[in-house]
């Protein structure tokens, strides 16, 4: 969990930078991102896909972190596509130098404007409900849908995601199968699946699963009991040319948390593709679509201390962020470490002595807490606090709740500092207000 930083000195240090370095350049809230945390982790996943005895293919979920910047380096790492779940993300991705059906947009309960919005750019849709399946269907056949690869009476090349009745996740609200899940066409609806792709121009060459998000090793046995699933609906749909897998692979938020081995993840699915390849007949490619996983434990958020509140009860930290930077602790009731980097390895007893405290940020709401009865490092006015994991799920769902801004992103790569999102303004806020 810690590989992003070393302790050479006082302060905390990312890359060659320490946190103050970075501070006095960008100015805090500040969401750092180092470059070769995610280099690793998409050589660890690239490595991992070599144990399975097809072709494999990996794919990105950038809802995690939609910074362009980092799209970029997911495909200079070897990335081979893109997982969206917006016609925006779909652009982003194209922006980045992502193409066509290196794009596969997961939608769910969009319109059909979005639909053909995204058809029209060339990308792999993955269908999820079989409402949307036949509505399509019917535009294509009556020609008021017309795309390029079905002016010559082609079918249309599209996925369908599975709900394969098994899910798991982080919390409740990360639950992305199973019976109280919205995501994705139920397993035992198959024969309609089938049905709607033979009726109209339509041609059903992938599967797709996504059982739930922040998968870890103790989730394993669901995981394969997804896989299994997913197979045995393989075997029902003729002529598929992939299998998508999904992602949720998760990262250890909490020091004892053991993070899904990937070794034996990979293994395991492997075994049950040897049985479906001989049940099938023919290989098909796997696919995979981590996203949390390759950029979560590169990003900290760096936010100063504003003020230092102690009652009767506890010791309050306040700090120049909150939940409109960092939302998951109030969404989720998620914890992220926290770690005084001012005073990250200690030079005296003194200063080592660790402190329980409540860490808030500025937003006028009860929830805006980031963690409660942390024992962090003594702790004073100005100095800068670092929150883990902030890479994923961090600023691509922030707001500007309270009017207040959001922050700027920086990537790290050694001893290269760039700025790959500016602070927002007061003046971004107003761009799109009409108010004369």
């Amino acid at each position: 969990m810690e590989q992003n930083q070393t302790q050479q000195s006082k302060e905390m240090k990312i890359g060659e930078f320490t946190v103050s370095e970075l501070v006095q350049k960008y100015d805090t809230p500040l969401y750092v991102y180092n470059s070769q945390v995610i280099k690793e982790r998409c050589q660890q996943l690239l490595n991992a896909l070599k144990l399975l005895p097809t072709q494999t293919k990996a794919l990105y979920a950038c809802k995690a972190n939609t910074n362009i910047a980092i799209i970029k380096l997911m495909k200079e790492q070897g990335i081979q596509g893109i997982d969206a779940v917006s016609i925006q993300e779909v652009l982003l991705a194209k922006k980045a130098g992502f193409e066509g059906r290196d794009i596969q947009f997961t939608e769910n309960f969009i319109g059909q404007k979005e639909v053909e919005d995204s058809l029209k750019e060339g990308i792999l849709l993955c269908i999820g409900e079989l409402d949307t399946l036949e509505t399509l269907g019917q535009r294509l056949q009556s020609k008021k849908l017309v795309l390029k690869e079905t002016e010559n009476g082609q079918k249309l090349k599209v996925a369908v995601r599975i709900n394969p009745d098994v899910g798991v996740g982080e919390c409740e609200h990360t639950i992305t199968g199973g019976p109280k899940s919205k995501f994705g066409i139920y397993c035992n609806q198959i024969e309609e699946i089938i049905k709607i792709s033979e009726k109209y121009p339509i041609e059903i060459e992938g599967i797709h699963q996504h059982i739930g998000s922040n998968m870890v090793q103790n989730h394993l046995d669901k995981y394969v009991q997804s896989i299994k699933k997913i197979f045995d609906v393989a075997l029902q749909i003729k002529g598929l040319k992939f299998i998508n897998v999904g992602g949720g692979i998760g990262v250890p938020y909490e020091d004892g948390v053991k993070p899904l081995d990937l070794i034996e993840a990979y293994s395991k699915i492997a075994e049950e593709y040897k049985i479906f390849k001989e049940k099938y007949g023919h290989d098909v490619e796997i696919r995979v679509e981590p996203g949390r996983f390759l950029v979560a434990e590169s990003g900290h958020l760096l936010t100063t201390v504003t003020a230092i509140k102690k009652n009767q009860y506890s010791t309050w930290i306040g700090t120049d962020t909150g939940m409109n930077h960092l939302i998951r602790p109030a969404l989720y009731e998620s914890y992220h470490k926290i770690e005084n980097a001012s005073n990250f390895e200690s030079t005296n007893n003194e200063d080592s002595q660790r402190q329980k405290v409540n860490v808030c940020g500025n937003i006028c709401e009860s929830g805006d807490v980031f963690g409660q009865n942390r024992l962090i490092r003594t702790v004073k006015d100005d100095d800068i606090l670092a929150i883990y994991n902030g890479g994923a799920y961090g600023y691509c769902m922030a707001s500007n709740y309270n009017s207040r801004n959001r922050p700027a992103e920086i990537l790290v790569d050694g001893s290269v500092d760039k700025l790959i999102r500016r602070r927002e303004t007061l003046e971004d806020q107003l761009a799109t207000q009409i108010f004369d």
